[in-house]
């Protein structure tokens, strides 16, 4: 295996909805963490599972050492 002085990408996600986080997009909370995103709405299982399967394929050689902020647009500009 070749050296690789880059590191390894990480994933940095979001707010994910899943069983664990149910309770907390309910009611007014909900709507200012939803609004937080600027595409509205929370991130899937999916959303995470996708950047990892690209990340963990021969096509992302070229991503080193790189964070990938995941997160729906909050970083991006919260308003």
């Amino acid at each position: 295996m070749p050296h690789d002085p880059g590191g390894r990408p990480a994933i940095s996600p979001g707010f994910i909805k899943m069983p664990a986080t149910g309770a907390t997009v309910a009611g007014e909370l909900g709507t200012f963490i939803m609004n937080m995103h600027l595409i509205r709405r929370a991130g899937a299982g999916d959303d995470i599972a996708y950047l990892t399967a690209y990340l963990a394929s021969d096509e992302s050689s070229w991503a080193t050492g790189e964070s990938f902020r995941i997160d729906g647009g909050v970083a991006a500009g919260y308003r």
